[in-house]
């Protein structure tokens, strides 16, 4: 089974590419594919459109375990959508900023 018909019998629906706010630029990108491999970081709770979900803050401190778990759920659907953008045929070209791809060799 493909993946995208799996996410679609669990009913999840991945976000947009992610958005950052006007001005902000990153240091790093969120994945960097290397031959067989994704490295993956940076990744935050996103919203259907890509902005940041919120409520924001720490498990037990500012947010409850139930709205930890959501953050999770949703962090890891951002991951997976930047692994998918980074791994489309023209990787990076819906947001290059946040997709490195290196060439093998």
């Amino acid at each position: 089974m493909r993946v995208e018909a799996k996410l679609e019998e669990l009913g999840l629906t991945l976000p947009e590419a992610p958005k950052l706010p006007p001005g902000v630029e990153l240091s790093f990108a969120w994945v960097w594919v290397y031959q067989d491999r994704a490295y993956v970081a940076g990744h935050a709770a996103q919203n259907p459109d890509g902005s940041i979900a919120e409520p924001l803050g720490k498990v037990g401190v500012d947010l409850t375990p139930e709205q930890g778990y959501e953050a999770a759920r949703l962090s890891a659907l951002s991951v997976l959508t930047a692994v998918f953008i980074s791994t489309e045929p023209r990787a990076g070209s819906r947001n290059d900023r946040t997709i490195q791809r290196r060439q093998q060799g």
